[in-house]
């Protein structure tokens, strides 16, 4: 399913670029490469990988599950951004993405429960709903936002803002998604794990992303090791947020 994102970020790559760790823990996976560039993903399946040994990528990516795809991509994307004289389609602001919108009047759905999202967005928009795979994570409080996956289809075209998080990436539901909304109103990807380069993401009709940039790899690993959630990590200043967005969306 990523294979076209994965065959584009090849081409910036020479042979030397290989991976050096892979490693999975409580809430993150993360992919090290040899110029100790690192790609996060959410752990959604619990994985319990761990090796140090030298791979190709192209071993990790096709032998590998979905998350240690996304992981590798992600710090595939990482290198090219930091170490190669790469053009952004778009500008880079230093904020979290829904701090770039207006949501007075505008009806949200939003792909993935984000806890914080929902108490920001719920005095602001008029109407919200939460399309989310596993309704337990869902606070009481929140409850009836909650819609589920398969009835999103029967509603999207009520809503004119979509928010998606980066876990429809390791559920390999976001192309399903972006496919279905693609004619629908402003859309934005959101989370550690969207770090794919930006231009392949907007590529799939994607308004703005919302990711991170990894401050301090050596200490990350170990916090990630540690079972540390996102926000812990942004508390630490070992992440810092950053957005992507294409000039005139508001």
């Amino acid at each position: 399913m990523y294979d076209l994102f994965f065959n584009k970020l090849k081409y910036f790559l020479n042979n030397d670029v290989k991976v050096t760790e892979i490693f999975s823990a409580k809430n993150f996976c993360y992919v090290e490469l040899n110029n100790h560039t690192l790609g996060l993903s959410l752990n959604f399946s619990n994985l319990n990988v761990m090796n140090n040994n030298v791979n190709s990528i192209e071993s990790v990516y096709y032998n590998y599950p979905v998350e240690i795809k996304i992981a590798l991509l992600n710090a595939i994307s990482n290198y090219i951004l930091n170490n190669l004289n790469y053009e952004l389609k778009f500008p880079k602001f230093y904020c979290d993405p829904i701090d770039l919108f207006y949501f007075k009047n505008k009806k949200v759905l939003l792909f993935g429960y984000f806890k914080t999202y929902v108490e920001k967005l719920l005095p602001l928009t008029e109407a919200l709903k939460v399309i989310e795979l596993n309704p337990n994570i869902i606070l009481p409080e929140h409850k009836h936002l909650f819609v589920e996956y398969n009835s999103f289809r029967n509603i999207f075209s009520n809503f004119n803002f979509f928010i998606i998080t980066g876990s429809s990436l390791v559920t390999l539901k976001y192309f399903e998604i972006v496919e279905t909304i693609k004619n629908k109103g402003i859309k934005i990807l959101v989370g550690p794990t969207a770090g794919i380069l930006p231009n392949l993401l907007f590529d799939t009709g994607i308004d703005a992303i919302g990711a991170s940039q990894i401050l301090d790899t050596k200490n990350i690993k170990l916090y990630i090791k540690d079972g540390y959630c996102f926000a812990d990590l942004h508390k630490k200043g070992l992440v810092k947020k950053i957005t992507y967005k294409k000039i005139g969306e508001t």
